[in-house]
């Protein structure tokens, strides 16, 4: 007999909450208040390795049993030439010693002071390291800070080129304005004129000044200075009109 077919399991892709967020849901909040958060330790292990976070960050050398051979950190270049003329000279008195008595037990004292002045170099090159990332931020800020201005100044020499080429190419210095393209015969066909427009056009208008008052007198007839002012006005538009389009064919052709 075959086995019932398993039912489907619903999987979801994402992973389930902690059991303790019940603990933070609106229900047990409302019960009582939420548990305090753990503290945070200030000693720790990790790793082997003991930290300590309200000690220095770079702690000074008398804690870790080391002689400090430098007396002020602020005349680092003095004390860091000092320390290095000690270095030379230690390691000079070494050489000669081994030289005259191989086996002279002072060489352990000899090793031990120029292990204390390097280390007292090293320390003292740390003890400006603070500084040395605040003057590495602000140079890559600057840097940052140029860049973004340079970017900027492009742009706008850009933009500024771009004007003068749209300018040059519409010769908008020229035209105030843009008017309605003229009818042309060879683009859109046969003129189609729409009844409302013959009745506008026949209807004519013609306006006149009695006593002071502007009145607007019909006629079915336009008059011949009408008529004259209507077609000089749309041969007018259309010689402009050709003058444009001519000059976005020649960008065109560019």
């Amino acid at each position: 007999m075959a086995a019932p077919p398993a039912s489907a399991q619903i999987i979801s892709p994402f992973p389930a909450p902690p059991v303790y967020a019940r603990l933070y849901a609106s229900e047990a909040i409302a019960l009582q208040p939420a548990p305090l958060p753990p503290t945070i330790h200030a000693d720790f292990v990790a790793f082997g390795e003991e930290y300590h976070l309200n000690d220095e960050v770079i702690r000074p050398l008398s804690e870790t049993g080391i002689r400090q051979l430098y007396v002020n950190k602020k005349e680092w270049k003095a004390e860091m030439k000092k320390l290095n003329s000690s270095a030379v000279a230690a390691f000079v008195d070494l050489i000669s010693m081994l030289i005259a008595s191989p086996d002279n037990q002072e060489r352990t004292d000899k090793l031990n002071d120029i292990r204390d002045i390097f280390i007292n170099m090293h320390h003292l090159i740390n003890e400006f390291r603070p500084i040395q990332g605040r003057d590495t931020l602000r140079m890559m800020q600057q840097k940052q800070l140029g860049e973004l201005e340079t970017s900027v100044d492009d742009f706008k020499d850009f933009l500024a080129e771009a004007k003068k080429t749209f300018r040059q190419s519409l010769k908008m210095d020229e035209v105030a304005r843009i008017p309605i393209p003229a009818y042309r015969h060879d683009l859109e066909g046969p003129e189609v004129v729409k009844e409302e427009e013959k009745q506008q056009v026949q209807a004519g208008m013609a306006t006149t000044v009695r006593g002071g008052e502007r009145r607007t007198i019909h006629s079915s007839t336009p008059r011949p200075e009408q008529l004259l002012h209507m077609l000089q006005r749309r041969r007018n538009d259309e010689a402009l009109w050709n003058d444009l389009t001519g000059g976005v064919e020649k960008m065109e052709l560019l």
